[in-house]
């Protein structure tokens, strides 16, 4: 019987294996690489650049562009203070929004009246509210804030027409900043008609930012990051103060008046009483808001710049410190708020 070889043993080629264990510690010097550098550049950041760490406190309207979340709670971290900031159910920092026909006193205005920089009962809304409270008991005379941090003066149309309409205010403070300018051409919630008036436009759809943050919220500890928020700053940024260009400037002012009148005259259809905080604006814009609000009858307040007050503004995040917003609230309290106020006539 003829006995056969058996089949050759086939060898196994080494070569694959040390292939992908070479892949995989690239990857893993990949990974490692990468990590250390977001952790170089998160120290970084710590230690150098001023910016402000916390969640995302808006999110998108349809109506206006931008809302704050409702019945939401989040600190704001940044090198000169650490603020506590809740938003009720209707989007407004406070407590719960009165009833209808309340006769309260609305703020509407940007990030100086909504407060960034001091924690909730620290605004200068909420500290009227805690003297109006003690001088009348809680209820009486109801304060609602409803401003927006980083906005124009558009929202204000749709608000006065829309949620606050309710309210009956027997005050409304229309609070307004030098960058309003440039960012009622930014949002296009409104464009000036040559002949006159206003037309108006939907908000611009959420971009990809906005429409990646729900998922970026759930992410871990990314909203602690100083890197997150430095980009997240970056991405957001907007241009401050007047535009460069005099016609576009002067397009921009033109707008911005225009808003505000509109504003004052469906205060003045309704009768609700007036006022106007000015903050920061000079020259031919202020005279221009002066004659405005004299046409409405509108006191105003010009609030000094933080070269004149600087014991009243964060020096390097400009706004308004828990001193600022005392002394703007006794200023307020004083000036159109003192019992014998025409704004308070019958309590």
């Amino acid at each position: 019987m003829t006995v056969r070889d058996p089949l050759p043993q086939t060898s196994v080629d080494p070569g694959p294996p040390r292939r992908r264990g070479r892949r995989w510690a690239r990857w893993g010097l990949l990974a490692v690489g990468t990590l250390g550098a977001l952790l170089a550049a998160e120290t970084a950041v710590r230690l150098a650049v001023p910016v402000q760490v916390g969640p995302v406190f808006t999110e998108w309207d349809p109506v206006t562009g931008r809302r704050y979340k409702r019945r939401f709670a989040g600190t704001l971290t940044a090198p000169e203070f650490t603020a506590e900031c809740y938003y009720n159910s209707a989007g407004r920092r406070g407590p719960e929004p009165p009833s209808s026909g309340t006769g309260c006193v609305l703020f509407l205005g940007d990030s100086y009246t909504d407060g960034v920089g001091v924690s909730n009962g620290e605004e200068y809304p909420a500290l009227i509210r805690g003297a109006l409270e003690r001088r009348y008991d809680a209820g009486v005379v109801p304060v609602v804030n409803a401003a927006l941090s980083n906005s124009g003066n558009g929202r204000w149309i749709h608000e006065l027409r829309g949620p606050l309409a309710d309210f009956s205010p027997r005050l409304v403070v229309l609070q307004l900043f030098r960058n309003d300018f440039t960012d009622n051409i930014a949002e296009h919630l409104f464009t000036r008609i040559p002949a006159g008036g206003l037309k108006e436009h939907p908000p611009r759809p959420p971009g990809l930012k906005r429409r990646l943050q729900p998922v970026l919220d759930k992410i871990p500890g990314l909203n602690s990051s100083y890197l997150f928020a430095f980009l997240r700053q970056l991405a957001g940024s907007r241009r401050s103060g007047a535009p460069s260009d005099p016609q576009r400037s002067h397009v921009a002012a033109r707008l911005t008046f225009a808003i505000v009148e509109e504003a004052l005259s469906i205060c003045r259809a309704r009768s609700w009483p007036t006022a106007i905080i000015s903050i920061e604006i000079e020259g031919e814009d202020l005279a221009s808001l002066r004659a405005l609000a004299g046409r409405f009858a509108a006191p105003i307040i010009e609030v000094q710049n933080r070269a004149a007050r600087a014991d009243l503004y964060y020096p390097v995040d400009g706004h308004w410190n828990q001193a600022g917003h005392r002394f703007m609230a006794d200023l307020i309290l004083e000036s159109w708020l003192a019992p014998t106020s025409r704004y308070l006539e019958g309590l």
